[in-house]
């Protein structure tokens, strides 16, 4: 199975625990401890399988497309990583800013489960278009 799908589907699973410790209200979910504990557990389960093959697709496709020389291999690992730390800690920047915006005006259950459709949502769309769009045969 390509890294790619293992990367969608967990997005799906995670937005599916996002509408569960939310709680969702639009599915009628109720929040208590016990489900709030165990949609955590699942997202702490998936989000390292949104992460970490992320890493390894990025360096697999520079190596196509930039060089596939053995002396370019450090260098293009090298910049990957500078390239996937920068907007992990743009993503670390953003996110409590956009969340707390989103708490104040709609609210924590409602931001929540709009995260939840919208990672979803993303996840659906990363499974379809991701072999169309970008695994092509370089020029």
């Amino acid at each position: 199975m390509p890294y790619w799908r293992i990367i969608s589907i967990s997005f799906v699973i995670l937005g599916i625990a996002t509408l569960f410790y939310g709680p969702a209200k639009h599915f009628h979910i109720e929040g208590n401890l016990i489900i709030t504990v165990i949609a955590l557990f699942f997202a702490g389960i998936f989000v390292p399988f949104t992460l970490i093959p992320i890493m390894e697709e990025m360096i697999g496709e520079a190596l196509i497309w930039v060089s596939n020389k053995a002396n370019d291999k450090d260098i293009i690992n090298d910049l990957c990583s500078g390239l996937f730390n920068f907007m992990f800690c743009v993503g670390n920047i953003l996110g409590p800013i956009l969340g707390n915006l989103g708490y104040e005006e709609l609210g924590a259950e409602a931001t929540t489960e709009y995260v939840g459709y919208l990672t979803i949502v993303f996840g659906i769309l990363f499974f379809f278009l991701v072999d169309d769009l970008f695994y092509h045969k370089p020029p």
